[in-house]
């Protein structure tokens, strides 16, 4: 498995969960990557193995594996079934909650004249959306929280990246140096981390625009290659970035035994899983599981190895 399909394999999880959750509400996506094009001969010797095996002590592992695509299967042509005739799924302001699904679909490569029609639609809409800043969003005014930048460019520029198209490249560059300038970078709390706007009139940064604009920076880092000669290359600054994601992980110094190596959304923020008291009586915002996962998935894009102890905890 190459680098690349390793990234959008931890990405394609990520997406695979929403699929299961249903999509009910339209304004998401998920499919796993693609098998590996060496799958079928590197499994086949392994083959009963894989087949006798369990999964907990119940069902076989390749049963529940058969039953996981049928799922995705089925996730997958709801999605198909959603999607507007210009290309949109749910509300046309985010182009983000379009390209999900076309992410997923992107990466689930069934390679059909359905799909492929439904991936032309949400591309040329997606790549539409692009801004003369950079950015890939629709201008807002008046909206409170604007148009929510850094969001929707790093999920958007994603999702073209994956449907590996020349024709993207140049506009994934400008999305790069966009969700870059976005970093906060000035020396308070928030330093290292990414919020929802580019120019939002005060410092601010939570860990779910984090590891969006992470994870688009690191999947897509393969365009900086071919930018135009004497152009300077693009990037975070990928340590001012790990250390805001570590601060906003707990453990046993400060949080309970059920909240170490779990994460929290931002700095000084209540509303999210609330306030607990540890064993010296300090109170301490609590961790919860899905920004844990985001927490995760930003160690892993800043290359922090499996065995560090701020993986091997939030595991």
């Amino acid at each position: 498995m190459t680098r690349k399909r390793r990234i959008y394999w931890h990405a394609g999880i990520g997406l695979a969960l929403l699929v299961a959750a249903g999509c009910r509400r339209g304004d998401a996506a998920a499919e796993p990557a693609p098998p590996r094009p060496d799958a079928a001969a590197a499994a086949a010797p392994a083959a009963t193995d894989a087949a006798t095996s369990t999964v907990g002590g119940n069902a076989p592992a390749a049963t529940i594996e058969a039953q996981a695509h049928e799922s995705l299967s089925r996730g997958l042509d709801y999605l198909m079934a959603q999607q507007q005739t210009n290309g949109v799924w749910s509300n046309a302001e985010f182009p983000a909650l379009s390209a999900l699904p076309l992410w997923a679909l992107a990466i689930a490569a069934r390679d059909n004249a359905a799909d492929r029609e439904a991936i032309s639609r949400a591309a040329a809409y997606v790549a539409g959306c692009a801004q003369p800043d950079g950015g890939i969003y629709v201008a807002v005014p008046g909206r409170r929280g604007g148009a929510l930048g850094t969001y929707n460019t790093a999920i958007c520029m994603t999702a073209l990246h994956a449907l590996g198209h020349p024709d993207y490249v140049r506009l994934i560059q400008l999305a790069r140096q966009y969700v870059a300038e976005t970093q906060l970078l000035g020396d308070d709390e928030y330093r290292g981390g990414f919020g929802y706007e580019k120019k939002s009139g005060q410092p601010y940064a939570d860990l779910n625009n984090t590891a969006w604009a992470l994870s688009a920076m690191r999947v897509t880092q393969d365009v900086e290659e071919s930018r135009p000669s004497g152009e300077a290359r693009v990037d975070v600054d990928w340590n001012a970035a790990l250390a805001f994601v570590s601060k906003m992980q707990l453990d046993t110094n400060t949080a309970n035994a059920e909240d170490a190596g779990g994460f929290m959304y931002k700095p000084a923020d209540p509303n999210k899983a609330g306030v607990a008291t540890n064993a010296a009586g300090r109170p301490y915002l609590r961790s919860f599981g899905s920004i844990t996962y985001s927490g995760l998935l930003s160690l892993i894009y800043a290359q922090v190895g499996r065995s560090d102890p701020r993986v091997v905890s939030a595991v």
